[in-house]
């Protein structure tokens, strides 16, 4: 490595270290989707995975609490759908968690078909915990096209842990100053 890349990666450090140090973050923990099945077409990148399913676009995200530091999160997942046309519609409590045992945890919502237009999503919460050993396989039914119900789709789940920025300080403090000198004039 040269001195003028050294030095380059150097300051590039320290400026991310110091922007990072003026935002505020809090850890999450929730769970999310750890693989697609084989023949579902999609795709699966940070918090969420998305696919296809006989025209109707679903993407699967990761719903999570603040995260202490031990925490096995509960099971929760926003699920968002875009369908192509219009016919289609979802019951929501027909969704269930289940384990290698065979033991489901229905999810905790009011049941009832509902229409689905671009943009629709769900709040699924379970009472269970995806613990780190725990296997666990987010069954999605209930989704139909017209009087035809659509085959459950299968997904494995895992716990998953981030961290968001809630506030950068340095911005709001350049922003002071600022409407600080416009008011000075």
């Amino acid at each position: 490595m040269t001195p003028i890349s050294r030095l380059r990666a150097v300051t590039l450090g320290l400026v991310a270290g110091a922007l990072l140090a003026g935002c505020a973050t809090k850890r999450y923990a929730g769970s999310s989707v750890v693989s697609l099945p084989a023949g579902l077409q999609g795709r699966i990148g940070g918090r969420a995975a998305s696919f296809e399913l006989d025209g109707l676009k679903v993407r699967l995200e990761a719903a999570g609490q603040e995260a202490g530091p031990a925490d096995s999160p509960r099971v929760s997942i926003a699920i968002r759908f875009d369908p192509r046309e219009l016919g289609y519609s979802f019951d929501p409590a027909q969704v269930v968690v289940r384990d290698p045992d065979g033991h489901t945890w229905p999810a905790q919502v009011v049941g009832g078909y509902r229409p689905l237009a671009p943009g629709s999503s769900f709040g699924l919460s379970f009472a269970v915990e995806a613990a780190r050993e725990s296997r666990l396989t987010l069954v999605i039914d209930g989704l139909a096209r017209g009087a035809r119900r659509l085959d459950p789709v299968e997904l494995p789940i895992g716990p998953r842990r981030w961290s968001t920025i809630e506030r950068v300080y340095w911005l709001e403090a350049i922003g002071y100053v600022l409407s600080a000198a416009a008011y000075a004039r």
